[in-house]
């Protein structure tokens, strides 16, 4: 059956018959979609694939306990993806995932074992701080920029991981600093920027 046939089937709840063939045996992208509708989770959640494991575990967040701490670099990647976008991620799985992440690059500092591409351990960083920050009543009335333009911390607030990574991202954008050239200017960034420095230790090792 054609690869495109059998997604459709799968999307539309048909053809259930051939799923666990199609588990073992079908193409990438059709073992994608049955691991992103849920099925044969614990199947799919050792396979050695990273994006077919991600699928699995943001079908299956409640799996997310038993592979936090798992050192196969398909099941951390697929952890990665799930805490990056997880609103209520808490400080223990940021900090457990943060400490697996540090491990890996120490062995492997030059490449980080692939991981190096979505490194984000300073914004799971400022995702535990945002969320500890204490507002005053003022603070409160503030908006994102408005708190981040005063070094608050508080300005990622309600922001998953990736969120925080894109915010700033688009604030980079919108200002810029450069000289009277219009040139990028280097060093008024960093002194615009350098209070976020302490969240990315070791994150240049």
């Amino acid at each position: 059956m054609e690869t495109t046939a059998a997604i459709t089937m799968i999307q539309s709840g048909e053809g259930a018959i051939y799923y666990e063939e199609w588990a073992h045996n079908g193409d990438l992208s059709v073992k994608c979609e049955l691991a992103k509708h849920g099925y044969f989770p614990e199947y799919f959640l050792d396979d050695d694939t990273p994006y077919v494991t991600a699928y699995a575990l943001k079908a299956h967040p409640e799996y997310l306990p038993k592979l936090i701490e798992s050192t196969k670099d398909h099941q951390i990647w697929a952890v990665h993806e799930v805490l990056i976008d997880k609103r209520d991620v808490t400080e223990d799985e940021l900090l457990t995932h943060i400490t697996i992440l540090n491990d890996i690059i120490r062995n492997d500092p030059q490449d980080y074992s692939g991981f190096g591409e979505f490194d984000r351990r300073a914004e799971m960083r400022m995702k535990i701080a945002a969320e500890k920050v204490t507002l005053t009543d003022l603070e409160v009335t503030m908006t994102r920029e408005q708190l981040y333009e005063l070094k608050n911390i508080g300005w990622a607030r309600g922001l998953t991981v990736r969120e925080t990574e894109q915010w700033m991202t688009e604030y980079e954008k919108e200002h810029p600093c450069k000289d009277a050239d219009g040139r990028l200017d280097l060093d008024a960034m960093h002194e615009r920027d350098d209070w976020l420095d302490i969240y990315y230790e070791d994150c240049e090792e």
